[in-house]
């Protein structure tokens, strides 16, 4: 309950002050102008295109670094289609299945 009020009085005061200050803001002198808007100040535009020109790119030239990689005169792993594969065999008689143990049929 403590809780409650105590966020109810801070709600309370936020608001209040948010309408203290927009009554603020809002209440010029009769007459009185509103203050000119201040241009922004930046770096004058440049006379000409200060990036790279299109299509004119930096491209180096390939070369290599090191000597070509010559294969290894044998493979050193498996031999394709030649891994080690077990005789499969059968170690019992195969049972038939047994009778269907669902419900019955309409």
């Amino acid at each position: 309950m403590i809780k409650t009020t105590v966020m109810s009085l801070a709600l309370l005061a936020g608001v209040a002050a948010v309408a203290h200050a927009q009554s603020n803001v809002a209440a010029l002198p009769p007459g009185a102008a509103a203050a000119p808007a201040v241009a922004p100040v930046g770096p004058a535009p440049s006379p000409q295109y200060v990036g790279p020109h299109p299509g004119a790119g930096w491209y180096p030239k390939e070369q290599e670094t090191e000597a070509r990689m010559q294969p290894s005169p044998e493979w050193l792993g498996p031999k394709p289609s030649s891994a080690w594969y077990g005789k499969e065999q059968q170690s019992q008689a195969v049972a038939p299945s047994p009778a269907y143990p669902g419900p019955r049929p309409n």
